[in-house]
């Protein structure tokens, strides 16, 4: 098919009211990907609520790990925290990289 021909059909089918662009027909508009993500995310944790016994009390796991989670700004603990979690990272990092390729269990 020859440039000529394509461009007049795609005029045509501009005409028609027919024509949907290729590259946009994939395309979302109205809202950003990173936005739909938080929806949906805030979606999935409103039904993980909905479904939670209705009183909390000092165990209550969930909002445990969620109040650990978050960052405090002027937080005089943060530096030691951020600290302890890099180093447990990196333990974890060595541990998977020794289990794959060690030495045979032979230490000096």
């Amino acid at each position: 098919r020859g440039r000529r021909l394509e461009s007049l059909e795609k005029f045509k089918a501009i005409q028609s009211g027919n024509y949907v662009d290729k590259e946009d027909e994939g395309m979302e508009w109205g809202a950003g990907l990173k936005q739909k993500e938080e929806r949906e995310r805030d979606k999935r944790e409103m039904k993980a609520l909905a479904e939670a016994p209705f009183s909390r009390s000092r165990d209550d796991q969930f909002m445990n790990a969620h109040l650990r989670q978050r960052d405090r700004w002027g937080d005089p603990m943060l530096a030691a925290i951020k600290r302890k979690k890099k180093k447990k990272q990196k333990q974890q990092q060595k541990a998977a990289a020794g289990e794959g390729g060690g030495d045979g269990g032979a230490s000096a």
